[in-house]
């Protein structure tokens, strides 16, 4: 476990097939990469700051990158938006319709 926490996700169909845990999101998809290989990710979801874990994180208040205590590297070149720090809560906006969210 790189950040210490699971960041689940909920895909459409959880109920069914499960969360999606940010340690499978690396596994999967980041750590493979190659080198030269870019993949820019939006997550839009509740405590989604580190849900790829990635080795480095924005610090907005400080203005720098901060390495993870246990940072695990890829390859490839990842960046991560997310609407979300780990310890804040996703918002959305509902108009009965559609369901946003908070980068929407």
């Amino acid at each position: 476990v790189r950040s210490g926490c699971w960041e689940p996700i909920c895909p459409s169909d959880f109920t069914s097939a499960g969360q999606i845990i940010d340690d499978e999101l690396w596994t999967h998809l980041v750590s493979p990469l190659p080198s030269g290989a870019r993949l820019t990710a939006i997550m839009d979801c509740c405590h989604s700051g580190t849900g790829l874990d990635l080795p480095f994180n924005w610090d907005s208040s400080r203005g720098v990158w901060r390495e993870d205590t246990n940072p695990s590297h890829s390859l490839g070149d990842v960046v991560l938006f997310s609407g979300c720090q780990d310890d804040q809560v996703w918002l959305s906006k509902s108009d009965f319709k559609s369901m946003h969210g908070f980068l929407y």
